[in-house]
């Protein structure tokens, strides 16, 4: 307590030093007013302010050092403990007899301004009370009462100006700042900053009051003649109560004169007010206490699962597999990262900080306490209840979805989610609010009711059985297979699983040989809740930024063999943030090549290549039957071949030329016979092709066959053939993958 009140007092002292260097004679009164009062609030705030710095430990070497002392023993009076008792007490009843007498003279002033303003007549004018006094006193305002002599208001004697400033006072609330001082100088009596700042501020106010009256275009000369017109007044020193008020009759009287003809240019404002940011910079660099913390917070500290401290309805898991630690939350795996001696996770690229408290016990993740399952009030409601007359039940379990609560009453059964109460939780149950405690073991509701637990919540012993390094023991594998086998279902898509189950299954996972890891996980798996890392899906226009350019570098037709490096950038970014059902509907990522890489061919078009290569090399060379398209596709796999792909390939066949345009014969007048012969008679069209034919060699190059838009196999598409005269057969190729083909009896229409 004595070092905070040092550092306060020195906080405000050097605020007004500032003040009364730089800010008292400066035409700037509506800043330095609430300078006055903000430099009085930070001066207690400030030395409150901890930076908590984490460092490494240094690494300490112990050696043995003889210690030798062969100085005479001597013996010193020690200070008993009575002795401190006794100057403490004494320091506090001398603080509460200053703080008595400042609070008996606070509320005895104010007690005279009440007695005056319920004594006298008065005068409501808008929002100004003026109270006329019959004693002698100066002008003075507290609040929105004004108190002026009887007589001389009667009499018209008291200026308008007098009116004009004490209004100000009224107008702008002044006597709040007052009234707040005076209470501080009760607490704060033995502090004589408080009581020199009280001065600052009443100055102030008389500044702010004095340009109000001379905004009106009054002479200058005139309105300075009038104060001290007040002065041969009695001293307030006989009015103890107008210290509370704003009175005119103010001692510093040659300072209000010099301030009336000073003027301050915008400039200086400016700067002098930026001069606060270093000031304010200084203080919380000497004032503020710096936590140093060399402890490192070891993994197994912040491992298990933790409730949000406030409601304890939901809450995170953190777990470790293969040394690498994760939080788990609403269905997500967020990675856990250590910098130094500080844990961090990292989600949708933001940095949050994770900290234990070791005093309470609190784990802290980003602006959220956590406090341990073991610790918390809900562990001790989870099972299930039953009330001594059998008429309700409560089923409370903890799912990786929330705090679920089952009640059932009536034949009829209604899911809760439980809002956290003083003693326990609350649910609303039709138009009632029950509330729920523990109490000697028994669950107590807000209406009277006992329950007694009727099925204790899962107990898992096995886990603790030492396993001295060697995987589970044929109990705790039991325990996992078990617990996984019930949780089988997750992998299509159910998420709600008893949080103490999974974090079960985790702990028995993390002590698993390898050999019981692959097998557990070939017979029943983990529970697949959620990705590793769930990401957001990225938006359309940066897809079909990506489409276009991998359309264009997966186009066959394409003679670059190169990717520049910006768009090789760009493509690399969007695809590696795609959703895998956005990565399914998009372009295939590009298998040509950067530019700084060697071009290389995959083992799927190695054999494409030397399929077709083999086919062309097998046909006489007179009777080719050659395939535009096959002929391309040849040439853009060899292409994409390395040099030693090429020596291991086939050869790319030796295709005969093609033949020479035939010459086109002389042209020769026709009879009138002959045109009208060739205009009636047109050529025959080509010989159509049989479909079972084409149907085989389909087969042969591993076509997906689709008869009325359902996928069969190639012997069915023969039968279907063989079977049906008239079919309709379509054959069509995408890009690198398998031919398909389409059987209809209909007509097919193109897409």
């Amino acid at each position: 307590m004595l070092v905070y009140l040092l550092k306060s007092s020195a906080c405000l002292a050097i605020f007004i030093l500032f003040y009364k260097l730089l800010l008292e004679r400066e035409n700037m009164h509506v800043f330095k007013r609430f300078y006055l009062l903000g430099s009085l609030l930070a001066s207690f705030v400030i030395p409150t302010f901890v930076f908590v710095e984490y460092v490494e430990p240094l690494a300490v070497t112990h050696t043995s050092i003889p210690q030798v002392n062969n100085a005479p023993k001597t013996f010193t009076d020690v200070p008993k403990d009575i002795d401190t008792l006794n100057l403490t007490l004494l320091l506090w009843t001398i603080y509460g007899i200053g703080a008595l007498l400042f609070g008996v003279r606070f509320f005895k002033n104010l007690s005279q301004i009440v007695f005056r303003i319920r004594r006298n007549p008065k005068i409501k004018h808008r929002f100004i009370t003026k109270v006329l006094l019959r004693q002698e006193m100066p002008p003075h305002t507290f609040f929105r009462y004004v108190f002026l002599n009887k007589k001389k208001y009667k009499a018209n004697t008291i200026p308008a100006e007098v009116l004009i400033h004490e209004e100000t006072h009224a107008r702008q609330g002044h006597s709040y700042d007052i009234l707040f001082i005076e209470l501080l100088r009760v607490v704060f009596w033995f502090n004589p900053l408080i009581h020199w700042l009280k001065r600052c501020i009443k100055l102030n106010h008389e500044f702010l009051a004095d340009r109000s009256v001379l905004k009106q275009k009054i002479p200058i000369k005139n309105y300075q003649r009038i104060l001290l017109s007040f002065l041969s007044l009695e001293s307030p020193e006989k009015n103890q109560s107008i210290k509370m008020a704003n009175s005119i009759n103010y001692p510093s009287i040659k300072n209000r004169f010099a301030i009336m003809n000073t003027r301050t240019s915008k400039k200086t404002i400016i700067f002098k007010s930026l001069l606060l940011i270093p000031l304010i910079s200084l203080l919380l660099f000497g004032f503020t206490t710096k936590k140093v913390y060399q402890e490192i917070q070891t993994q197994s500290s912040i491992e298990g699962l933790w409730l949000d401290e406030e409601t304890e309805n939901s809450g995170i898991s953190i777990v470790s597999e293969n040394n690498q630690l994760y939080l788990y939350q609403t269905e997500t795996y967020f990675p856990i990262t250590k910098y130094g001696n500080s844990y961090h996770v990292i989600t949708e690229y933001v940095d949050v900080p994770i900290s234990l408290d070791t005093k309470s016990g609190l784990l802290r993740i980003g602006g959220r306490n956590y406090v341990r399952e073991a610790n918390s009030i809900k562990k001790k409601f989870e099972g299930t209840w039953t009330d001594s007359n059998g008429e309700i039940k409560l089923k409370i379990e903890s799912f990786t979805d929330g705090f679920i609560w089952t009640l059932t009453k009536d034949g009829l059964s209604n899911k809760f989610y439980p809002k956290k109460s003083t003693e326990g939780f609350q649910i609303s149950y039709g138009n009632d609010v029950w509330d729920f405690r523990i109490d000697n073991g028994l669950l107590i509701d807000s209406e009277g009711r006992s329950y007694t637990r009727t099925v204790e919540s899962m107990v898992l012993e096995n886990i603790s059985e030492e396993n001295n390094g060697k995987g589970l023991t044929p109990s705790q594998l039991a325990t996992y297979n078990e617990l996984a086998a019930k949780y089988k279902k997750n992998y299509y898509g159910e998420s709600r699983i008893l949080v103490e189950e999974l974090n079960t299954m985790h702990v028995l996972q993390s002590k698993m040989n390898e050999e019981q890891k692959t097998n557990s996980r070939t017979k029943y798996g983990f529970p697949k809740s959620a990705d590793l890392q769930k990401r957001k899906t990225m938006p359309q226009k940066q897809i079909e930024v990506y489409n276009d350019l991998a359309k264009k570098y997966n186009d066959p037709h394409n003679t670059e063999r190169t990717i520049p490096f910006e768009d090789l950038q760009t493509l690399q970014f969007v695809y590696r943030r795609m959703t895998m059902a956005q990565k399914a509907k998009a372009q295939p990522f590009p298998e040509i090549l950067s530019e700084n890489q060697e071009n290389i061919a995959t083992r799927e078009q190695m054999k494409e290549y030397d399929a077709m290569a083999k086919k062309y090399s097998e046909m006489p060379k007179n009777h080719m039957r050659i395939s535009t398209w096959e002929v391309e596709r040849m040439k853009y796999l060899h292409g994409l071949m390395s040099k030693k792909q090429k020596a291991d390939a086939l050869p790319m066949p030796d295709f005969p030329k093609p033949p020479a345009p035939p010459t086109p014969p002389s042209p020769k007048k026709a009879s009138l016979e002959e045109q009208a012969e060739d205009i009636t008679s047109p050529p025959s069209p080509p010989e159509p092709i049989n479909p079972l034919d084409h149907v085989i060699e389909m087969t042969k190059k591993g076509a997906e066959f689709y008869y009325e838009s359902k996928r069969i196999s190639s012997t069915e598409a023969i039968e279907i053939v063989k079977q049906n005269k008239k079919i309709n057969v379509e054959s069509k190729y995408f890009d690198e993958e398998k031919p398909v083909v389409r059987i209809s009896k209909s007509v097919i229409k193109k897409k």
